[in-house]
């Protein structure tokens, strides 16, 4: 997502000025997911008109995996988490629901977990604040009875009745929401994710936090390296066990660091274990009193790589950690610590403020 991202394709119907400045002053992450939920309904589903429970079930739903899955913060008061965070301890919502937010959507507006009292907190300010820069009030008593009779060709209609407020998308704007909904949608991802970078500063790869993946990126490549290692070092030490590993084919790559934190399969942070201690050890954080045991391993595996014809090509994701590869192989055994040291502690830190667990290796026993 790029700066230009901000320039909206122009409209001879709409005043698409406007809906640029609707992100100038937010102060939760309310405005993007409700935009990007109204986008999904009248676009991708059809419903250019829909009740407070649809939206609220799919703001919930948009939000669910940055919020649950990578714990960004979402700022102070933000009623939008919390009402997440409670629909998490609740339990109830299966696993692979989590990851898929149409069916989460569906689950949700179904089902008894979502209160009433949940989706009027999600929808009582959002809908009419959105509407300001049309309408060019802060009442937001005003803002409804002007948006139904859709006012300064403002983007939607807010009307109430016995079962709720409803929304209803001006068809004058219909046909460009749905012309361009890709570079709207990006619009809106452009604006969240600027967001909550100021909000999580030291979080990484929150680009790729938005949006619930159904498979992690493959990691043929460590895999390779760490397979080439053990064939040349006759194995590899087990980080948690100490048992001596002969090939890839019994072992998995575990993020010491949670992938669930970082985010990625730069090779510094991965080491070959057992299945099942991998399995047990999950998406926790592991103690770092194994750090040099760590940085033994992966000192020795590079050097190893690089002995025996391996290319320097391959070791680009240390470069990350702030040395080129000459000097990352120049390092000895104290310096290499170090850098472990460095880098991992800090991450560790932010990874448990964060509300990551910690995980030992008696838990194994």
């Amino acid at each position: 997502m790029l700066d230009s991202i901000q320039i909206l394709p122009a409209d001879t119907k709409v005043d698409v000025r406007t809906l640029g400045r609707v992100f100038q002053k937010t102060t939760g992450t309310y405005k993007f997911y409700w935009f990007l939920s109204l986008l999904e309904l009248a676009c991708r589903q059809g419903r250019p008109r829909f009740s407070g429970r649809e939206i609220a079930a799919q703001m919930i739903a948009c939000a669910w995996y940055p919020r649950v899955y990578f714990r960004l913060s979402f700022g102070y008061q933000e009623k939008l988490a919390g009402v997440i965070d409670e629909l998490e301890q609740q339990g109830g919502i299966d696993e692979q629901i989590e990851k898929h937010s149409d069916a989460l959507a569906d689950f949700l507006f179904e089902s008894k977990y979502l209160t009433g009292e949940m989706c009027r907190a999600l929808t009582r300010y959002v809908p009419t604040r959105f509407l300001s820069p049309w309408l060019h009030s802060n009442d937001d008593s005003e803002v409804k009875r002007l948006s139904y009779s859709l006012h300064n060709q403002c983007l939607y209609a807010i009307f109430k009745d016995r079962n709720g407020p409803s929304y209803e998308i001006n068809p004058l704007w219909l046909d460009y929401l749905r012309t361009h909904y890709g570079i709207l949608t990006d619009f809106a991802n452009w604006h969240l994710l600027r967001f909550l970078q100021q909000r999580n500063p030291n979080v990484p790869n929150i680009a790729d936090k938005l949006i619930a993946r159904n498979q992690r990126p493959s990691m043929n490549e460590q895999r390779k390296f760490w397979a080439f290692v053990m064939q040349k070092q006759h194995g590899v030490e087990s980080l948690y066990t100490g048992s001596v590993l002969h090939e890839m084919r019994g072992c998995d790559l575990d993020h010491f660091i949670p992938w669930r934190f970082v985010a990625h399969n730069q090779l510094w942070n991965l080491i070959p274990v057992e299945k099942s201690v991998n399995c047990r050890k999950n998406d926790r954080l592991p103690n770092l009193a194994l750090l040099p045991k760590m940085a033994e391993i992966q000192r020795q595996a590079i050097h190893t790589f690089i002995d025996f014809g391996g290319k320097e090509k391959s070791l680009e994701d240390f470069c990350d950690l702030g040395l080129d590869t000459r000097t990352l192989l120049s390092l000895n055994n104290r310096e290499f610590l170090n850098l472990f040291n460095d880098t991992f502690t800090p991450m560790r830190q932010i990874a448990l403020n964060m509300g990551f667990e910690t995980w030992s290796v008696s838990e194994m026993h």
